[in-house]
């Protein structure tokens, strides 16, 4: 039998901006794919691209919350116009983890100064984390070497209330 935790799905969101190239967060999006297969407590993983619109945004992360642990969000968290990532995620949150993406700004900070004018964000709805990553490969793979043992940790804890 296994422990709450230790079999854990996680849904990764490619955002899809129609007045950009997409191919830069598609490749992020693999990236975190790949670095998530490592982790032996992932049974199941699924990609979905979706629009960048705030309230298209909202309602998948909601609908996806119900059959996941984890949600990752890639793109969206910079400061363009159409940049509403942060937003949609904060509005279902029920309770906010702002630890999690503090952790991820400060440590790539180190790397890269620009990574403090960066939105994203972590929460929690319905016992599913939720994390807002950068659309960029390189501050993917940054993000979650920093962050991924309490990201798991995080869901694992949150899986026990389920």
């Amino acid at each position: 039998m296994t422990n709450p935790g230790d079999d854990m799905k996680v849904s990764i969101i490619q955002t899809l901006d129609p007045q950009r190239d997409n191919s830069k967060s598609k490749i992020a999006s693999e990236t975190l794919l790949q670095l998530l297969q490592n982790q032996e407590i992932i049974s199941h993983m699924e990609t979905q691209a979706i629009e960048l619109e705030i309230n298209t945004l909202a309602q998948s992360i909601q609908q996806l919350c119900k059959g996941n642990d984890i949600i990752f969000t890639i793109g969206g968290t910079g400061l363009g116009l159409d940049d509403c990532v942060p937003e949609a995620s904060k509005s279902i949150y029920q309770r906010e983890c702002p630890g999690i993406a503090e952790l991820m700004r400060s440590e790539t900070a180190k790397i890269n100064k620009k990574a403090w004018i960066s939105r994203y964000t972590a929460g929690i709805y319905n016992n599913c984390l939720i994390v807002n990553f950068p659309g960029k490969k390189s501050s993917v793979t940054e993000c979650f070497e920093c962050a991924h043992d309490i990201i798991l940790h995080t869901a694992k804890m949150l899986c026990k209330l389920k």
